[in-house]
């Protein structure tokens, strides 16, 4: 995954409303930049490992996944 589809992903989950209430919810400033770090990274980490075992799927399997 490149610079820009993690910058991409990473907007997206700023954007999202669950992700909002949970950062507004830490009142400390440093644990909200810790929580968001943490946050950042395992998104993109999950992202990341699933994007990688649909590909292994699909090379492995004589009938591929199909893309919807």
């Amino acid at each position: 995954m490149n610079k820009e589809q993690k910058q991409k992903l990473l907007e997206q989950l700023h954007s999202d409303e669950l992700h909002k209430k949970i950062l507004s919810s830490v009142k400390n400033e440093s644990e909200r930049r810790q929580v968001k770090s943490f946050t950042d990274e395992i998104y993109i980490s999950i992202i990341d490992s699933l994007t990688e075992s649909l590909i292994n799927l699909e090379e492995n399997n004589d009938n591929p996944i199909p893309k919807e």
